[in-house]
């Protein structure tokens, strides 16, 4: 779930880190940010499409400091095992 919070939290579009941005930023700049929304869909499929094919590991990199601070900051001792397992999956895995 906490893998899954972050990765929608991105900053492209069809994720919900794109309105949180736009939120964030003046009217003018969010406007202009609205007009690349288009692309946004895009540029996640090619984030997968590369990570899928080349195993650049692009998706372990973009999430997993994320995700370990959220872990380390909900408890060191009981998630110390879950933080092994997500450096398994990202950094072994792929070969």
């Amino acid at each position: 779930n906490v893998a899954l919070a972050i990765f929608n939290l991105l900053p492209v579009f069809p994720l919900d880190g794109s309105s949180v941005i736009k939120g964030l930023v003046p009217s003018n700049v969010a406007a202009r940010l609205g007009d690349l929304d288009r692309f946004g869909a895009f540029l996640l499929i090619g984030i997968f499409l590369m990570d899928f094919f080349a195993h650049t590991g692009i998706l372990g990199f973009i999430l997993l400091k994320p995700i370990m601070y959220v872990v380390q900051f909900l408890s060191q001792d009981a998630f110390s095992e879950l933080s092994q397992v997500l450096m398994f999956i990202f950094f072994t895995i792929r070969g």
